[in-house]
């Protein structure tokens, strides 16, 4: 939440984003589709996929370190004007959306492009963000440039103080081993 937030998304597209994130991966950057290539907490493929870990080696990271691919979310969203555009919106007018499902369905469009879009699920669990979020500020007590691969983090908000352990899951369509910052999306999704 913090790390849109801080990148100028309003919550109603932060919310979108992640809710887009929770259908790919339940927001665990070290995400193996089963059955396919995707990988990470978008579930990157090919091109997008060698892109990202090239874009993790010049920083000295892996590509499972969570900083990483939020960084890189956010990379690839200011590089698809033409997506945007293919959705009636723009990178501007999506970074300020005031709907959540609306920005969930906006996002997928443009950014996942999913060959199985389950978008009642991605707008569900942006409008279950936005609701649980708004108005809340984890700036101050979240740095996500400070996650280490520990798997153990702690979050702070004005009325809660949560620590989680990250862990391997498994389900039919992914699988996961330990990565850096899970404890941290734990906490947040938890709080």
């Amino acid at each position: 939440w913090a790390f849109f937030k801080s990148k100028g998304y309003s919550e109603a597209a932060t919310a979108g984003i992640m809710g887009n994130l929770m259908v790919e991966s339940s927001l665990n950057p070290a995400r193996h589709q089963i059955k396919g290539p995707a990988k990470g907490i978008a579930q990157w493929e090919s091109g997008r996929f060698d892109n990202l870990v090239k874009f993790a080696k010049a920083r000295g990271k892996s590509w499972t370190d969570l900083y990483t691919q939020l960084e890189f979310i956010d990379k690839e969203t200011n590089g698809l004007g033409i997506y945007f555009s293919k959705q009636g919106t723009s990178l501007s007018g999506f970074k300020s959306m005031e709907d959540p499902a609306k920005a969930a369905e906006v996002f997928e469009k443009a950014f996942e492009r999913a060959s199985k879009s389950n978008m009642d699920a991605r707008k569900k669990y942006a409008q279950l963000f936005y609701k649980k979020y708004t108005g809340k500020d984890y700036s101050t007590s979240l740095s996500l440039a400070s996650l280490t691969s520990t798997g153990s983090d702690t979050t702070t908000d004005s009325s809660t103080t949560t620590t989680a352990t990250s862990g391997a899951t498994t389900d039919s369509s992914t699988t996961t081993t330990g990565t850096s910052g899970l404890g941290v999306l734990a906490a947040i999704t938890s709080a």
